[in-house]
């Protein structure tokens, strides 16, 4: 399984699922409350004899919903329970980020946490 397949495969393996999950940005008309995932940026790990098979990224998740309140929820009760649980990375870290909270334009709130995850490359 891929890293970004793995990322997919945390957002939604609770049971039931909490919520569906889309790489970068949610379609048209989606049903809230949804969630959308990043992967913001990477780095493989050397040591001296060269790849140790080792890679950490930072993923950046965002939680959709038509309050706020059902947007933090949905982050502090779903997601970053699943993404610390799910076996098939190691999350190092838990940073908010400074996205704005609301779209006016689709009148949508938004969580946004970024994650950063250790795996096997």
């Amino acid at each position: 399984m891929t890293f970004e397949e793995n990322i997919a495969a945390a957002l939604t393996s609770g049971s039931p699922p909490a919520v569906c999950a889309y790489p970068e940005i949610l379609p048209q008309k989606c049903v809230l409350p949804a969630v959308t995932y990043t992967i913001i940026t990477g780095r493989y790990d050397f040591h001296l004899l060269g790849p140790s098979g080792t890679a950490r990224h930072m993923v950046q998740v965002d939680c959709w919903a038509g309050t706020r309140l059902s947007a933090d929820q949905l982050m502090d009760q779903s997601i970053i329970p699943l993404m610390c649980a799910y076996s098939g990375f190691s999350v190092a870290g838990i940073y908010e980020n400074d996205a704005p909270r609301f779209e006016d334009d689709t009148r949508r709130y938004r969580a946004s946490r970024d994650f950063v995850v250790w795996h096997t490359s």
